[in-house]
């Protein structure tokens, strides 16, 4: 992306550091809640295995996938220019890793905002009164308080986006 300064000079600001900071950001929030998942699920002396693998095989997959960001990144460096695109976006090539991959972002992004949340509140139901809220301070405040950071920062940066898009292609655009 370029920006331009007062005097008119451009300043570019590399892709692949943006790209790398956003997939570290989301390699420490999801392994954050797959963390405190997995100290919920031993806290109870769940024996739920699965769930417990999945969780863990998503932080993992999503730690791998910021490595291969990092390298990707690093043998293909990319630093966005001014140039215009002439004529229609040609249609993406999306070859079996690029589908199994997407297929795995949306699956991340559902068990991140809905399937953790969902699984720890329903073995909290399980459990007594007393037990049930001193977890419940513990585990499930924390996962609630993250979707709703989460959420409310997307929501943010989604209006300030449009917002921009408004003020760069209609005020100054004349």
């Amino acid at each position: 992306m370029i920006f331009n300064d007062s005097n008119g000079s451009n300043f570019r600001i590399s892709s692949t550091a943006i790209n790398i900071l956003l997939n570290f950001t989301l390699c420490l929030i999801v392994s954050y809640q797959a963390y405190v998942t997995v100290s919920f699920l031993n806290a109870i002396n769940s024996k739920s295995l699965i769930f417990r693998g999945i969780t863990l095989l998503i932080a993992l997959c999503i730690v791998v996938y910021f490595f291969y960001t990092v390298y990707c990144s690093f043998s293909q460096p990319l630093v966005s220019t001014r140039s215009k695109i002439s004529g229609p976006i040609k249609i993406a090539d999306m070859d079996t890793f690029t589908l199994v991959g997407t297929f795995f972002l949306y699956y991340v992004i559902a068990h991140f905002f809905l399937i953790n949340n969902i699984v720890v509140n329903q073995k909290l139901k399980k459990l007594d009164t007393e037990q049930r809220q001193n977890l419940s301070a513990l585990f499930l405040k924390p996962l609630k308080s993250l979707v709703s950071v989460s959420l409310w920062i997307i929501i943010t940066l989604f209006i300030i986006s449009i917002a921009a898009d408004i003020i760069r292609y209609s005020v100054l655009a004349k």
